[in-house]
């Protein structure tokens, strides 16, 4: 298992940092049911940029996040926020809090560079593969704040989905990938997530995905438009 884990990092290395595409997300939950469409950039291993445009090709909302910040705004009542990402998902009831992490590694269908500090493999009850659960280094402690299981197929040498954890174990999030564009992008086209907080559930599909020509931080900012209301959120312990 240790030999596959290494050649599915091999074969990442390979694969390009940042893509594009367009997307369509779809939400399910007990609360209300809602439906987006618009354009992403990710970047391993950790930011998301998404932009959704009117039929004019204006953009109306614009949201760039990673494990920590984010921003955004919104043209229509303009408006800029800015700070604490689980914040964000708290004000506008996206079930997504204490979910915040390696969004790129999550959305891209990577594993981490520096898988050391494995916990545990066991076979899946449904024949799917092997699921591997690790913590980030240092924190192999009954405290850790939360570990990641990794489901691994090993006859593909291919991660299949994994599920996040928080530091009580239990499962905050299962993202399930689907139809992989051919290498080396590699890219997972469909991903579902599951058993989220209100019962939710995310369907994100991408298209027209191709690699960024340019893949630096300074891609994944929005500069504060002059004359906008601002706000910072940050998070209330």
């Amino acid at each position: 298992m240790l030999d596959v884990l290494e050649e599915i990092i091999e074969r990442q290395a390979y694969r390009p940092r940042c893509f594009d595409a367009d997307v369509t997300i779809f939400l399910t939950s007990y609360v209300k049911d809602r439906a987006a469409s618009g354009y992403t950039q990710v970047m391993a291993p950790d930011t998301v940029k998404f932009v959704t445009s009117n039929p004019f090709g204006q953009p109306v909302f614009a949201f760039v996040g990673d494990q920590k910040n984010f921003q955004y705004v919104n043209t229509l009542n303009r408006t800029y926020l800015d700070g604490d990402i689980n914040a964000f998902a708290s004000i506008y009831e996206i079930p997504v809090e204490d979910f915040s992490g390696a969004w790129g590694d999550w959305l891209s269908g990577r594993i981490p560079e520096n898988i050391t500090d494995i916990v545990e493999m066991r076979v899946d009850y449904s024949e799917q593969g092997v699921w591997v659960e690790y913590a980030t280094p240092g924190e192999i402690t009954p405290t850790a704040t939360k570990h990641e299981h990794l489901l691994i197929n090993t006859e593909q040498k291919m991660l299949v989905a994994r599920t996040l954890t928080d530091h009580n174990g239990k499962i905050i999030a299962r993202i399930d990938y689907f139809n992989r564009s051919a290498p080396p992008l590699s890219q997972p086209q469909t991903l579902k997530v599951s058993q989220l907080s209100y019962g939710a559930e995310l369907e994100i599909n991408f298209s027209n995905v191709l690699p960024m020509e340019s893949c630096e931080s300074q891609d994944f900012f929005i500069k504060r438009p002059a004359g906008y209301n601002y706000r910072r959120l940050t998070q209330v312990m």
